[in-house]
């Protein structure tokens, strides 16, 4: 038996509740975030579960105080636990997330910690926070999903022999129209998959609409009568930075249509030092 006495060097476990709100039109209830981390980006409406409340319970309020939707306990069903040490930048925190099925048109209120609330088709999500189109994803079974899979891949031109693109239903190079303002030296041995690059990269402006244009692309081609998966390749320079988020963003947005694979083929690369053009 072991000593259950904190120590200064335990990790703090934070737990929350988050729900998936929808509705029979197949619409998602998001919010806007209104502080950091990932500050104007989507999410689930949840947040802490306080002293003297089970999940559920925190759930229901959670939903009421940022989306002034109110649903009772009996009508959530438990989605799941996610709890990866990486999920949320600010340390470690463990949720439990909850689906609940609402009235089509149900209104949404902004409030709490919520900039905006608004209702999202299942097949148009913008880019999400944290693990949140995971979540989501999990509300729809695989057998419910038509449609090819769609495989995407981040690189960076700078790796690839004669800086060419790997073959691909879709190229988007993102070198010229979407340049390195977010490759600050703060940022420069930084990823694609922390937080502070995450938020400058989708604050960069035309970056969540060509995802969302992208999204709608990949779509399209799923509906034709051909057979396999649509491939997505997504490139910069050097494959770490900008190539990552928006091929991960672009995978957040297709999770709940379809079964998405992202594979980044540079982003363990060394920093490559460049012209300022790329």
């Amino acid at each position: 038996m072991h000593d259950q006495t904190n120590s200064p060097g335990d990790e703090v476990i934070r737990f929350t509740a988050d729900v998936v709100a929808t509705t029979p039109d197949r619409r998602v209830l998001l919010i806007e975030r209104a502080w950091p981390p990932f500050e104007g980006m989507w999410a689930l409406p949840g947040g802490h579960v306080e002293k003297g409340e089970t999940s559920q319970e925190a759930a229901v309020r959670e939903l009421a105080e940022e989306t002034g939707v109110h649903v009772p306990t009996r009508k959530l069903t438990r989605l799941g636990v996610w709890d990866g040490p990486g999920r949320d930048p600010r340390g470690r925190y463990v949720t439990v997330a909850y689906q609940a099925t609402v009235p089509d048109g149900t209104e949404a209120v902004a409030g709490d910690d919520a900039r905006t609330a608004r209702w999202w088709p299942l097949d148009a999500l913008p880019p999400l926070a944290f693990d949140h189109a995971e979540i989501i994803a999990a509300t729809a079974p695989p057998s419910t999903r038509t449609g090819g899979a769609v495989e995407i891949v981040s690189f960076g031109y700078l790796h690839q022999d004669r800086e060419t693109a790997p073959a691909a239903h879709l190229t988007l190079d993102l070198r010229v129209h979407y340049r390195d303002p977010h490759v600050t030296p703060e940022l420069r041995q930084l990823t694609g998959r922390d937080a502070q690059v995450v938020e400058a990269v989708t604050a960069t402006p035309g970056i969540l609409d060509l995802v969302q244009a992208t999204a709608a692309q990949v779509q399209a081609y799923r509906q034709g009568p051909g057979t396999g998966p649509v491939t997505v390749a997504v490139g910069c320079a050097g494959g770490r930075h900008r190539s990552v988020v928006v091929a991960d963003a672009l995978g957040d947005a297709l999770a709940a249509e379809a079964t998405v694979t992202v594979t980044h083929l540079h982003l363990d690369r060394p920093v490559v030092d460049r012209p300022a053009h790329a």
